[in-house]
């Protein structure tokens, strides 16, 4: 009994920490647009305050590396949680709740690997911060995809898109990847390969769909901000058009699949794709020249960790005192069973 009392506010805390109940999908630092994207100034200081918080995240992450160390990790909570559980004074009802505090330190280990992997991707273009949504039914946790827009920035490369507001891009992949397919990402850092088709990321990368092809002697491409694709070939006066970007929306775009590499796949939780032409109805319009950050918040990451180490220590504290109040009574019994 003294164990179920003890460790039942640790069992508490920690559902309430890691997501026994469905946490809300409140947007984790909302990124506010930047108000004059044509503003060199605005895009400077935009990148001044990305690179500080990136260097502010890396000494903040080496120290809460070095905690979780100290804390020699979840498994070896899991081991002190598995030694009293099989101690022969643990009584039935004891166990039961050492089996969910055991599974509650399971999903804490996922969560920190999550917030880790979140941290990891502070800087990388387009990257959908990754939440965990316990399910109504089982509560065995599922990842999700925070929809959140990412703010501009500038990075000097000659064919960068941003969709401000709702979308994705399309890009080609293997059908043995995804069905259709296709896949969707927010990273909008594209170029032309020697074929003159545009991709994503590199020469060798997944083409950009609906294909556009630019053709040769093209000095520089421009988009508009409603998608439309015009090339300035050198001796001609005039922009020609040479294609019109498609992207796509979802119902939930939180449930697509990520598949690596910042793109994803729908899936039965996202729902079938709904495509369209930049700043049409519902979708979101193109910044031509600029990238979407990260939309990871590094400071409620690290807020996050904290409170799941916080909890640790506590379990830790709680299994230290059971197995003190047990030695004792092992001794007071020894001792009463010696008397005459």
């Amino acid at each position: 009994m003294r164990t179920l009392i003890i460790l039942a506010g640790c069992l508490s805390l920690g559902c309430h920490l890691i997501g026994c109940q469905a946490p809300s999908h409140r947007p984790v630092s909302a990124a506010q647009p930047v108000e004059d994207v044509t503003s060199e100034y605005q895009a400077a200081r935009q990148d001044a305050y990305e690179t500080a918080k990136h260097e502010a995240t890396l000494a903040t992450l080496q120290m809460v590396t070095r905690e979780l160390a100290a804390l020699r990790q979840i498994d070896d909570v899991r081991l002190d949680v598995s030694r009293q559980m099989y101690q022969p004074t643990t009584t039935n009802e004891d166990r039961k709740t050492l089996t969910r505090l055991d599974e509650s330190l399971l999903k804490a280990k996922r969560a920190i690997n999550t917030s880790f992997e979140n941290l990891a991707n502070v800087q990388t273009i387009g990257y959908r911060r990754r939440v965990l949504v316990a399910h109504p039914q089982t509560e065995q946790l599922e990842t999700r995809v925070d929809p959140t827009n990412g703010v501009p920035v500038r990075r000097g490369g000659s064919l960068d898109l941003m969709i401000d507001g709702p979308g994705l891009f399309q890009v080609r992949i293997a059908d043995s990847v995804s069905a259709t397919g296709v896949a969707y990402t927010r990273a909008g850092h594209f170029m032309v390969n020697a074929d003159g088709d545009v991709v994503l990321g590199t020469s060798d990368g997944p083409l950009l769909l609906p294909p556009i092809n630019v053709p040769p002697q093209t000095q520089r491409v421009v988009v508009s901000s409603d998608g439309i694709v015009s090339v300035d070939i050198r001796g001609e006066l005039a922009l020609m058009e040479v294609g019109q970007l498609e992207i796509a929306q979802f119902v939930n775009p939180g449930g697509l699949r990520p598949i690596g590499n910042n793109l994803f796949v729908e899936s039965s939780s996202s729902g079938t794709p709904i495509t369209g032409s930049p700043a049409e109805g519902m979708m979101g319009r193109i910044l031509f020249g600029f990238l979407e950050q990260s939309n990871v918040d590094p400071i409620a990451e690290l807020r996050e960790i904290y409170a799941r180490i916080a909890w640790l220590r506590t379990v830790r504290a709680a299994l230290a005192a059971v197995s003190t109040l047990e030695q004792e009574s092992s001794s007071r019994q020894l001792s009463l069973q010696g008397r005459p």
